[in-house]
């Protein structure tokens, strides 16, 4: 790749700013301007593309924020959609409290639940989903009776508390049916598990997102 194919671009599209590139504090000064051209476009739904990015420094997470938060307090909404990594930074700094923080690829409201062998893998926004669905796709798992059970959730940036319950019980049943039970999460996802303790509740454990499964990874 070129030095000039690296370059940070940021592409105002409408309601949409697209940034590509490599961002730095160098560029601080261009964000900072394209994101305020974004808000004086004066559309109710504000869009940022970050997918072309696989890192974003605090002060950019920060404008966006600062951008969200304005927007909010004239009741106009914010979506950022980003690269699974950029997802977790977005997600770990509080911006989905501010802003909807969408995973490229993922459709609102869309999750899936798809069960290869040993393995449940988790994709989409499990934040707004039914909780009966991943209790329902955990019990099929568990009913495969395979004795070492996964759980992948490397794409899903967060949860909500009544999920973290239909995890709990995925490891107690797992636990009497004499399995174990891998869960693999993003750090968001992880920080939420640690404080349900679910390690007391059977043999469990939980792997960062990336991780290998075979390393060992406790309370």
């Amino acid at each position: 790749m070129t030095a000039e194919s690296r370059q940070a671009e940021f592409v105002l599209e409408g309601n949409r700013l697209t940034v590509r590139g490599e961002v730095g504090p160098k560029n601080e000064a261009r964000y900072a301007e394209a994101l305020f051209k974004l808000l004086e476009s004066g559309s109710k739904e504000l869009v940022i593309d970050l997918t072309g990015l696989d890192y974003v420094a605090s002060a950019y997470v920060g404008s966006i924020c600062l951008l969200a938060h304005t927007a909010k307090q004239n009741k106009r909404s914010v979506l950022v959609i980003a690269s699974p990594s950029v997802a977790r930074i977005l997600t770990v700094s509080g911006l989905d409290k501010l802003a909807e923080v969408r995973m490229e690829g993922e459709r609102p409201g869309s999750v899936e639940y798809a069960i290869d062998g040993n393995t449940l893998t988790v994709r989409g926004n499990v934040f707004d989903d039914e909780v009966g669905a991943l209790q329902a796709a955990a019990r099929k798992l568990i009913e495969t009776k395979r004795p070492d059970l996964v759980i992948d959730m490397s794409r899903v940036v967060r949860i909500r508390g009544s999920h973290l319950g239909a995890l709990a019980l995925a490891v107690v049943n797992a636990e009497q049916e004499g399995c174990s039970l891998t869960i693999i999460a993003t750090e968001p996802v992880r920080s939420l598990l640690d404080t349900a303790k679910l390690y007391s509740l059977g043999k469990v454990r939980i792997i960062p997102a990336g991780q290998p499964t075979d390393e060992q990874e406790g309370p």
